[in-house]
């Protein structure tokens, strides 16, 4: 969500993009108890569905953001810690390795994706 004031009109953005991430990780793990690990490594990403919403003054428009690159490369770091009673918590970090936008008459954003995630898991097995 972006906003802005444009010779004294207010403007809010809203730009929403939905993917399917496969990430590839190795994972570190020491300690023998609680085992706190590290993870690192690249992902793939395929975009889902992209939309749009502007409203500036009174009127608002939409729209699909075609202008998205279909797929996504980029790199995870993260840490966690694996409990004996099968819980666990996760804390990840990912961007991308180039800007998500596809060049658009003539100029390309250097736009990103990038995320934080924590996570907290029960091992079935």
């Amino acid at each position: 969500k972006l906003s802005g004031d444009t010779a004294g009109i207010p403007w809010v953005g809203e730009y929403r993009l939905n993917y399917v991430e496969i990430p590839v990780l190795a994972k570190f793990s020491f300690g023998v108890l609680v085992k706190p690990y590290i993870v690192a490594g690249p992902y793939y990403a395929a975009k889902i569905s992209g939309s749009w919403k502007e409203t500036v003054g009174d009127t608002t428009t939409t729209g699909v953001m075609d202008y998205v690159r279909d797929s996504d490369l980029g790199f995870v770091l993260g840490a966690g810690i694996s409990t004996p009673v099968k819980l666990s918590l996760d804390v990840r970090y990912s961007n991308s390795f180039s800007t998500i936008f596809n060049e658009i008459n003539g100029v390309t954003h250097d736009w990103k994706n990038s995320n934080i995630s924590v996570m907290v898991g029960y091992a079935l097995f």
